[in-house]
């Protein structure tokens, strides 16, 4: 019903919106509308200029937290930019997750292939998509412009050698994702949908709770 309300809405729109256009010349609609942001009650824009300067208060104390520089005064002479703090938090929970799973991204890599090959599909399993769908879906979402700029940028400011260590940062990553990936499946929720099957949430945003 809803779905239904919200089209005949849409196409009630389009038709007075054609109809007004259709009956007014080009000059009066511009007379038209600018009189009409003229007229506008003033409590909306407000509203977003204390809402903008909120979170503008939030955001510049998490900035000066989360990019705060370790770089202690610069690695080397040749040192252009800095070393955030959330750079090291990332690292050095990598490195935990590497040990505290006992170098999971290596023992479990033949066990990974065999998964998304489908060895341990099982149709009777809670689930929207295949361990490849899944695998291509998580892909797409990660490896992107952010990516492929991003390294353009590390490249073009830290040199070649910054290949090395977004390399060595990667490898420890590896764990990080394992243990997100992880809680994603362990705290995920299967609901009913009204075709019968089923739809998953999870994620950060259901684990975290």
């Amino acid at each position: 019903m809803n779905f239904c309300f919200r089209i005949l809405l849409s196409l009630l729109f389009i038709s007075v919106s054609s109809t007004l256009f259709a009956q007014t010349s080009e000059t009066h609609v511009v007379e038209v509308v600018a009189a009409s942001v003229e007229q506008s009650p003033t409590v909306l824009a407000s509203l977003q200029t204390k809402v903008d300067g909120l979170f503008s208060g939030i955001n510049d104390v998490l900035i000066h937290v989360l990019f705060f520089d370790m770089s202690f005064g610069g690695l080397s002479e040749y040192e252009s930019g800095n070393f955030p703090l959330i750079v090291l938090f990332l690292l050095l929970g990598g490195i935990f997750f590497t040990f505290r799973y006992g170098f999971i991204q290596f023992r479990l890599m033949g066990h990974a292939f065999q998964v998304i090959r489908g060895r341990y599909d099982n149709p009777e399993d809670h689930g929207e998509i295949s361990h490849f769908q899944a695998l291509t879906s998580a892909l797409s979402a990660t490896v992107g412009l952010g990516n492929i700029a991003g390294v353009a940028i590390a490249i073009s400011v830290g040199g070649a050698g910054a290949i090395f260590w977004m390399w060595v940062v990667a490898v420890f990553g590896m764990a990080s994702k394992f243990s997100s990936c992880t809680f994603g499946q362990l705290y995920r929720r299967v609901q009913k949908d009204p075709h019968g099957g089923d739809h998953i949430e999870g994620g950060p945003m259901v684990y975290l709770e």
